[in-house]
């Protein structure tokens, strides 16, 4: 029975990740309609568990989706909070918002898109 339920997970999975690869294709295409340099690719690491004062702790996870910051006390959301700063991220790669995030979080620009596989 337990061999069914992994299997079922992985194949869950995969289809999530083909969906979610479907959509950015799609966004790429329409972007690069307008103008190729319109669409960024942000790096999402450490998005849930980074504070708007530029906390970055894993203990800001308190559950699955409570966000609650170990240094100022800020409570949110951690999808919401995650959505934040990747929009941040993303407006900083076109010099935007504000400069104080780390260099390591920097948006890169995507050549290409690669299958999620």
């Amino acid at each position: 029975m337990s061999k069914v339920l992994n299997f079922l997970h992985c194949q869950s999975r995969t289809i999530l990740n083909a969906s979610f690869y479907q959509f950015v294709s799609m966004i790429h295409y329409k972007t690069t309609m307008l103008n190729d340099k319109l669409f960024v690719k942000v790096n999402p690491q450490y998005t849930s568990r980074e504070c708007i004062c530029g906390n970055i702790d894993k203990n800001n996870r308190l559950k699955q989706d409570k966000f609650k910051c170990t240094k100022c006390g800020h409570e949110q959301n951690a999808d919401h909070r995650a959505s934040e700063n990747i929009l941040q991220r993303g407006l900083q790669s076109f010099g935007l918002g504000t400069s104080l995030v780390d260099s390591k979080h920097k948006a890169f620009r995507s050549e290409t898109l690669v299958s999620a596989s």
